[in-house]
């Protein structure tokens, strides 16, 4: 039969938790060491009130003794109670940092303004006046927005940065990147077994993480099950939505090499051969291996399936079986290419409990 919860009103006589105890013993051994000098044990002495309150605080530390160890490191929080002095620091608390370099800028613009797909930092090397610490910074937006609503993310972005800035560095610029599109043509020969519509999302997928990554936040629990250790992990800014990995924080692009493209497809399941690849760059035919982008400029695939979708024209990658064609519907690619994309998106609230 289970025992109810109670209080024990029978201390054990010598125990670190009876004062009476403590005290008697207290003053006997008082007594042994200095009962030559100090004759006067009444409650009145004020070495006797020391005494008591040794013996109190003992009392206290032997009763806190038969805690478990999870409840002496550990408190709850609440509105209207602070923490328990002495317990462990909060990881959040002790280990971020505030931001320094380049990267921790760029997480933490990322982390805080979702209207921003990604950004670079840019040290400015040449400045007229031969001011050095100037940083120019290159937003690539995650939708088209106004004039009115570009001119707000510049300055959110001004407000991040001089709210946490370094002694002498400052900004210069920022600057919202306009897109290079990028079409291919091609003809893609592909296996029985495989959808061609699926595997033109995945093309474009593979494509786009390979030409623009996507900066991808992920959660304390998956970083810990990588292997990845508190301090790597909170090494920077302290994140609100997720932390990011300082190296996917990839450089902006100044080339593209055609044939990376080829291999890339290539690679992809079910594609069996490549014929007739072609690149376009803003509607110009790419000679050559290298498509090179001008400055603050970024690239960005063709795959508006529904622009042809409206125009009934041809859609320039074409799939085949050997040489037979394959019809496929643009809106069910459109529909896994954005699952594809949603997947990969994650986004998280951190609790700092």
């Amino acid at each position: 039969m289970k025992q109810p919860k109670h209080i024990n009103k029978h201390i054990p006589e010598e125990s670190v938790l009876n004062f009476a105890y403590l005290r008697k013993e207290g003053i006997r051994l008082a007594q042994k060491l200095a009962g030559d000098i100090w004759t006067d044990y009444n409650e009145h002495d004020p070495g006797v009130t020391i005494l008591e309150q040794l013996c109190f605080a003992l009392t206290d530390l032997g009763y806190r003794m038969d805690f478990d160890i999870e409840q002496l490191l550990s408190s709850r929080r609440s509105a209207n109670k602070a923490i328990v002095p002495g317990a462990f620091f909060n990881v959040h608390d002790i280990l971020p940092v505030s931001p320094w370099t380049i990267n921790d800028y760029r997480i933490l613009i990322l982390d805080q303004l979702p209207e921003i797909k990604n950004v670079w930092v840019v040290p400015v090397r040449d400045n007229a006046q031969g001011i050095n610490g100037l940083y120019d910074f290159k937003l690539q937006l995650n939708e088209k927005l106004e004039e009115q609503e570009k001119e707000e993310v510049k300055q959110k972005v001004k407000n991040i940065y001089c709210k946490n800035r370094n002694l002498c560095e400052d900004i210069n610029e920022v600057q919202i990147l306009e897109a290079t599109v990028i079409t291919i043509r091609a003809e893609i020969d592909i296996d029985n077994e495989s959808i061609a519509e699926a595997i033109l999302a995945q093309l474009f997928y593979a494509l786009e993480e390979n030409l623009i990554p996507r900066v991808k936040m992920y959660s304390y629990r998956e970083l810990i099950e990588e292997g990845i250790d508190f301090g790597e992990i909170f090494d920077g800014p302290l994140t609100q939505n997720g932390v990011l990995k300082p190296d996917e924080l990839k450089p902006l692009l100044t080339e593209i090499y055609i044939s990376d493209l080829i291999e890339i497809v290539s690679g992809i399941k079910g594609v069996r051969a490549i014929r007739n690849f072609e690149v376009f760059k803003d509607d110009i035919p790419v000679e050559g291996d290298v498509i090179t982008l001008e400055a603050n400029r970024y690239p960005v695939l063709d795959n508006d399936f529904e622009e042809y979708m409206e125009e009934l024209t041809e859609y320039p990658i074409q799939f085949f079986r050997g040489w037979m064609p394959v019809l496929v519907s643009l809106s069910m690619a459109s529909k896994m290419l954005q699952e594809h994309l949603h997947s990969n998106a994650k986004h998280f609230k951190i609790s700092r409990r």
